[in-house]
């Protein structure tokens, strides 16, 4: 089945695989074998970046090159540290090294303390690295959200949210992910998603791979990429938290010019501006799973 297009603008390398980090915590082998294998699939259209630390890029280049995976452009976004005063250097040099091969075009931190350490914070960080990369500065989602973005804004980076992990208590209320959603879409701050986003709707899963694994509602990356394009038309709070708390899969009908969610509707167009300049991308450590289920909603 081929998805429509409000779907293809939507996902169109939105999914950054993070298959290094939990619950998947695989090798850096197995993650690479991985996602060369994705980048031949023909599910390639929604596979976005590798995601791993700044400091395992050297493990990168050697399972590149044990499975003879070099030069194919891989792009990367890496996690760097909060005080680390070779990170830029770190970068440009790997970068010259690989070139052709693969690239770091974009770094992950993460800031917290009180919004106005933070926002020196963010522009430390910001001042290490070229203003070619495009920083994401994850935030915590709690009411003074505003002042964090604010100060993501002023250092010209994105803002990023994580909506979830292995425990149950990894997750945000909707209507805190709501609340950033609309921040960034009140102050024009683009931004990316992690964690807890395998499936396309919001239900309850399990939390892990392990058999006796404990189960928790977690969000659906469809809801998630859905509020975010209803934020930036301008949607309240209450609203976008509606669309993040629904749970059935057949609310959401995608058609090929604009997405139907009860009595809301996004254009296509709209769907693409909001993917290509606001709802970036978000992290998953599985890629086979999100593209699983959408199968079985029949949305692919």
């Amino acid at each position: 089945m081929t998805a429509a297009a409000t779907l293809h603008a939507l996902l169109t390398g939105a999914v950054d695989y993070a298959g290094l980090f939990p619950p998947a915590s695989l090798s850096m082998h197995d993650a690479v074998e991985r996602y060369a294998n994705y980048r031949q699939s023909g599910d390639a259209w929604a596979l976005g970046r590798f995601v791993l630390p700044l400091t395992r890029t050297s493990e990168l280049t050697a399972a590149q090159e044990e499975l003879r995976a070099r030069g194919q452009g891989w792009r990367l976004t890496v996690l760097i540290n909060r005080d680390g005063g070779v990170d830029g250097a770190a970068i440009r040099e790997f970068n010259q090294s690989n070139a052709g091969s693969a690239l770091i075009d974009s770094a992950e931190a993460k800031v917290g303390g009180a919004p106005s350490a933070a926002r020196h914070e963010i522009a430390a960080i910001a001042a290490r690295l070229s203003q070619s990369l495009r920083l994401f500065v994850e935030v915590p989602a709690t009411e003074e959200v505003g002042a964090y973005i604010a100060a993501v804004g002023a250092a010209n980076a994105c803002a990023k949210i994580r909506t979830g992990g292995v425990t149950a208590d990894a997750f945000p209320a909707a209507k805190d992910v709501a609340r950033f959603l609309v921040c960034c879409a009140e102050q024009d701050i683009a931004f990316k998603a992690t964690a807890g986003l395998h499936h396309p709707c919001r239900g309850r899963y399990p939390l892990t791979y392990d058999a006796d694994a404990p189960v928790a509602t977690m969000f659906g990356f469809l809801n998630v990429l859905i509020a975010a394009t209803v934020a930036r038309v301008g949607g309240t709070i209450d609203e976008v938290t509606h669309v993040l708390e629904t749970g059935a899969g057949a609310d959401f009908r995608f058609e090929d010019n604009e997405i139907v969610w009860r009595d809301v509707r996004v254009s296509r167009q709209q769907v693409l501006e909001s993917h290509a300049t606001f709802a970036l991308s978000f992290g998953s450590c599985s890629f086979e799973e999100p593209m699983h289920d959408l199968r079985g909603l029949g949305l692919l």
